[in-house]
């Protein structure tokens, strides 16, 4: 059982925010994607498969700056 102010904690403080902010761009970005795609006519699999790879598209630069950020965290300490 994990305490709520443990390891993992202390390595990412302060990175709620960016996190969730990335997460929910890249959620809303997919789905934005998806219904243009759905309004244009695409078939189920068409349409998720366009959330998805918008999604994984999204997802890297969100990755990159959440890195970025814990190793100029990490160098500052």
């Amino acid at each position: 059982m994990a305490r709520r102010g443990g390891v993992a904690r202390s390595w990412t403080s302060g990175l709620g925010g960016p996190m969730t902010r990335g997460v929910v761009l890249d959620f809303g970005g997919a789905l934005v994607v998806a219904s243009a795609v759905r309004l244009l006519g695409a078939d189920p699999r068409g349409t998720f498969g366009s959330a998805g790879v918008t999604a994984g598209v999204l997802f890297r630069p969100a990755v990159a700056r959440v890195n970025a950020r814990i190793r100029r965290e990490a160098e500052g300490a």
